[in-house]
């Protein structure tokens, strides 16, 4: 008798066990966020960031130079990102970029745009050229978004590295009351980058399938941009704004 009772309460508790389990797997299940795709759009004001041995007196006359004339520019970027779920609160993120960050230039004379840009003295000239430098580059950033809480807009922050290829460089010149030029050229950048964002943002619903978002973004380079002496890394401030499909 005592057996039978001792079999009884194992084969109770197991099912018992096996029961709990199964509901909180269930619960964990449900509680995942739901994929989604983005279709992203946004702009940000970017500038570069230069260092070097100022040690050496030709290095110092060149960062003197371009940190004199160069300035912040206004750039753009659009793409897609792709979000899975993998916790009540935490999504990995996956996307691809297009984006044209760079700087642009005071009012100087007219430079040539196939010299190297560490070695072009710039000179102020009041109706001179402005020039845009813009580094068109593919993004596939990476990374984790959390969500702060359940609240209607659904707060959210996130982190990640963004790898880039570069691709080539587009420089808009703009004349004093003339028409305006572009030129592309391929200058002496990794062809591989490193760029580490962080931005923080909400949701708001739409329908059941869809929903906007908003967010602030920053943006800072990891690894060193051109191949010279010099130390040069992009940063940059923006705002963006998409529609995110649950499918």
């Amino acid at each position: 008798m005592m057996k039978q009772n001792s079999l009884f309460l194992s084969i109770t508790l197991f099912f018992t066990l096996n029961t709990f389990n199964l509901q909180a797997q269930s619960s964990r299940f449900k509680s995942v966020q739901a994929n989604s795709f983005d279709l992203i759009i946004g702009g940000d004001f970017g500038y570069r960031l230069i260092d070097g041995n100022t040690n050496d007196s030709k290095i110092a006359e060149v960062i003197a130079n371009r940190e004199r004339f160069e300035n912040y520019k206004l750039n753009y970027r659009f793409g897609f990102n792709y979000y899975k779920g993998i916790g009540e609160s935490l999504l990995a993120k996956i996307g691809i970029r297009f984006a044209n960050p760079g700087f642009s230039t005071g009012s100087i004379e007219p430079i040539d745009l196939q010299q190297n840009i560490n070695e072009i003295d710039k000179i102020y000239q009041q109706r001179g050229t402005i020039y845009h430098y813009n580094y068109q580059i593919i993004e596939l950033p990476v990374g984790l978004r959390y969500i702060v809480s359940w609240s209607l807009c659904k707060p959210y922050v996130e982190a990640g590295v963004a790898p880039n290829i570069y691709w080539r460089t587009f420089i808009e010149e703009e004349h004093y009351q003339e028409n305006h030029n572009t030129t592309i050229i391929e200058e002496p950048i990794n062809r591989f980058n490193f760029i580490g964002f962080l931005a923080t943002g909400g949701d708001f619903i739409i329908s059941k399938h869809l929903s906007g978002f908003t967010q602030l973004v920053g943006r800072y380079q990891l690894n060193n941009l051109r191949t010279s002496e010099l130390e040069e890394r992009i940063l940059s401030m923006g705002f963006e704004v998409g529609i995110r499909f649950y499918p």
